[in-house]
């Protein structure tokens, strides 16, 4: 009884602190939007601040994290940088209240197995990319688009490329107005709108990786721009089709066989054969 007792105190926290996050989500919008038609910096928002979001949400999917002190001092460092972000800007009034005691709906998402199992792709294609980063394969000064972990944040991630952050906030943003709104049958398809966006960020994140390492490679670099070539031709062919259950034939740069695969997988296996 006790250890039920502790699994349902446990749930009930974990749904508190992601209910903080998408709080302070909020606050960040408030000032992001406000002042993204003026912002001078190349995204027309303060990107970094996504760094931590992004990684403290995908955490939340890792059992030993969720239920350590360790989330506390995440959110409570994004808590008192969020704040110091809003002091000097202008600030729209989209309501935090609304995001609070709607437990039942942070639950769906908390418990959306396809949203998870996307959510674990994404963070897997992070470490991937951030370690292609510090590889010699890779020149950093060729990304014009690299994010250093600027914001401390739980993750080791030390390199993001911006296209995969912003798909994340996008992700993000739907998740938050399905909260807001409080619709529990989802009507506007918002939960999956975020999984098409999770999907994108974990492709795009692949797709760099091979960008900027096949002009690098030695080893078997003729039949590996091969392979990358097929995928790109399929995708382009099949567009129009639903973007998540696109399936692509995977040609192997080593065995030399061809195999039917969802198309961030394939990806993801041409990636394997380089590292």
């Amino acid at each position: 009884m006790k250890v039920i007792k502790n699994l349902i105190w446990m749930s009930i926290l974990h749904i508190k602190h992601l209910e903080e996050l998408f709080l302070q989500y909020i606050r960040y919008l408030n000032v992001d939007l406000a002042n993204s038609l003026i912002n001078k910096t190349k995204y027309s928002k303060n990107i970094n601040f996504l760094v931590p979001f992004r990684d403290i949400f995908l955490a939340f999917y890792n059992p030993e994290y969720a239920k350590s002190d360790k989330i506390v001092q995440d959110l409570d460092f994004l808590r008192k940088a969020i704040a110091k972000y809003c002091e000097t800007l202008d600030t729209l009034n989209i309501k935090q209240i609304n995001i609070k005691n709607k437990q039942e709906l942070i639950e769906c998402i908390k418990q959306n197995d396809n949203l998870r199992q996307m959510c674990c792709e994404l963070y897997n294609s992070n470490i991937k990319f951030s370690q292609a980063c510090e590889s010699q394969l890779i020149n950093q000064n060729d990304f014009k688009d690299l994010i250093s972990n600027a914001q401390r944040s739980v993750s080791s991630i030390k390199h993001s490329f911006a296209q995969p952050l912003l798909e994340f906030n996008n992700a993000l943003s739907h998740l938050t107005i399905f909260i807001y709104n409080g619709d529990k049958d989802d009507k506007l398809q918002n939960v999956k709108k975020a999984q098409n966006h999770i999907y994108r960020a974990t492709l795009d994140n692949y797709k760099m990786i091979l960008r900027f390492t096949i002009p690098n490679l030695q080893d078997n670099k003729e039949n590996i721009l091969k392979s990358f070539h097929s995928m790109r031709e399929q995708e382009f062919l099949l567009l129009g089709e639903s973007f998540i259950d696109k399936r692509i034939d995977y040609l192997c740069p080593i065995e030399k066989n061809t195999r039917k695969l969802p198309i961030v997988t394939a990806y993801k296996e041409l990636v394997k054969i380089i590292f």
